[in-house]
């Protein structure tokens, strides 16, 4: 049986009060020597689970940007060639009815870069003139279903609120053809359209250019 002084590599019978000592055991080898240890020190706690590991928090769909019509306007890639004009000094009214809301006007919290023309629901509306769409779509939040046609004059017509939307980007128009139905979409409190005449893509007052 292994000594306990053997065990513990004492020269002499004297132990002090708190010295660590190794308890032989019948038929076991020297114990090894362990680091102590100290009173009150504490395990390391297991590492935790990989950060990937955890839930990630929840993260909304980035929200796509807004096409705004000038973007729309200044595009030249509509894929087909603008048709000539008819040599009409004037616009065609793309509607006939009251106009509610004259350019420049408050309209809600902005000002009316068009005019709005108010007319039962499912009215035909017209093209101004012959030209090229450029944008068919309800991605324009205030205009609803809108259409944008390019002429050949540089300008481009906007056609707003629409219920039903008659042709898609890139058909060649006709003057007076039908290229979709009025509605309420868009910001449109009721049955109405919404008409612009840009320059240069810039909104400009569209009663000059419509013929009486």
């Amino acid at each position: 049986m292994i000594s306990l002084k053997a065990a513990n590599g004492l020269t002499s019978s004297n132990i002090r009060i708190g010295q660590k000592l190794q308890v032989p055991v019948a038929g076991a080898s020297p114990a090894q020597p362990v680091t102590p240890v100290q009173v009150g020190q504490q395990q390391a706690p297991q590492q935790q689970t990989a950060a990937s590991d955890s839930p990630k928090p929840y993260q909304p769909p980035a929200v796509e940007k807004e096409v705004v019509v000038e973007e729309v306007a200044v595009r030249s890639d509509a894929g087909e060639v603008v048709p000539e004009g008819t040599g009409i000094a004037a616009y065609r009214w793309p509607v006939s009815g009251a106009v509610v809301v004259g350019f420049g006007q408050p309209y809600g919290d902005e000002i009316s870069e068009g005019i709005d023309i108010s007319v039962p629901q499912g009215t035909p509306i017209k093209a101004a003139e012959n030209g090229v769409v450029v944008y068919a779509d309800d991605g324009l939040s205030d205009y609803g279903n809108a259409i944008l046609i390019r002429h050949d004059d540089g300008r481009v017509t906007v056609y707003g609120y629409a219920e039903e939307l008659k042709v898609k980007r890139g058909d060649s128009i006709q003057r007076g053809q039908t290229i979709a139905t009025s509605g309420m979409t868009g910001k449109a409190t009721r049955p109405m359209v919404h008409f612009e005449v840009r320059d240069n893509t810039k909104a400009v007052d569209p009663m000059p250019y419509l013929n009486g």
